[in-house]
């Protein structure tokens, strides 16, 4: 068992964590997305807190101030992953880990090429990579155009950056007004932290492509919004096919993208839902 953490360090890297709950409970490591910071989990941890978990939720690669290293290289998905096996090591025993948006993403990569960090895998609205490209062409294709987008340089963050372009980036992406607002005050209106953050974007084409069929050994559940704007049924569906171990699909009729700020209560059953049950 560790002390407190309000950082930690990977390499010349320093980022930032809120570390919360019972010291002596297992851990849930909890990895936020685009646009948002450890924040969005504000919500979800007392109930997590309330069963005898400790939380542990860093400020990823380019939203901590001190892990903000420039060149879209540096924000590759096995770097990202590699921030999240090096916080379980500062941990000192494995972790349940969730994952929403971008966070989902990284935790994908993470739980596929180092399950022995784990005991269980919850990830929110974003589907294992070999089920979003196996469902490019049913249709996900239509979705995902403003992953190319967001990967061009500098254009982006001058778009998403302007704070007259809110109303119509809160319509697109279907964001209740106040999670906009956060996502505002928190990332939209800091330049250097939104640039940072779309650099996981332009990464996308820099990971090793063959990644993306790994299976995952971890007991996994995976929750997504029939409203989602981003991801469709299909890849939804074909998540399933990418994980070699007790998986659960919950469908959340009605919900759509940003699962956390929507429906904290609900996610955080389904997070004590996996992290309760033993393989």
């Amino acid at each position: 068992m560790t002390g407190r953490l309000t950082s930690y360090r990977h390499g010349d890297l320093v980022f930032d964590v809120n570390d919360e709950g019972p010291l002596d409970g297992e851990v849930i490591v909890l990895l936020h997305g685009f646009p948002q910071l450890n924040t969005l989990w504000d919500h979800v941890v007392p109930r997590l807190h309330e069963a005898g978990y400790r939380t542990v939720a860093p400020n990823q690669r380019g939203y901590s101030p001190g892990a903000r290293p420039r060149g879209r290289w540096h924000y590759r998905l096995s770097n990202l992953a590699a921030d999240i096996e090096v916080l379980v090591g500062e941990l000192g025993q494995p972790v349940h880990l969730v994952g929403h948006d971008w966070g989902a993403a990284a935790g994908w990569f993470a739980v596929s090429t180092a399950p022995h960090h784990f005991r269980s895998w919850t990830a929110l609205s974003v589907p294992h990579p070999g089920a979003f490209f196996s469902a490019m062409f049913r249709g996900q294709m239509f979705r995902a155009w403003y992953m190319v987008v967001f990967g061009i340089p500098f254009l982006p963050a001058r778009v998403l950056g302007s704070a007259r372009m809110q109303g119509r980036v809160r319509r697109w992406t279907r964001m209740p007004a106040d999670v906009h607002q956060r996502y505002w005050e928190e990332v939209g209106s800091d330049r250097a932290r939104l640039s940072a953050g779309l650099a996981w974007y332009g990464a996308m084409p820099l990971e090793n492509p063959l990644a993306a069929r790994i299976r995952v050994q971890v007991p996994t559940t995976f929750a997504w919004g029939t409203h989602d704007f981003a991801f469709g049924r299909g890849a939804a569906m074909r998540c399933a096919d990418f994980v070699e171990a007790p998986y659960e699909f919950r469908q959340l009729d009605g919900m759509g993208h940003w699962l956390p700020d929507e429906a904290p209560d609900l996610v955080a059953e389904l997070i004590l839902e996996r992290v309760g049950t033993r393989p």
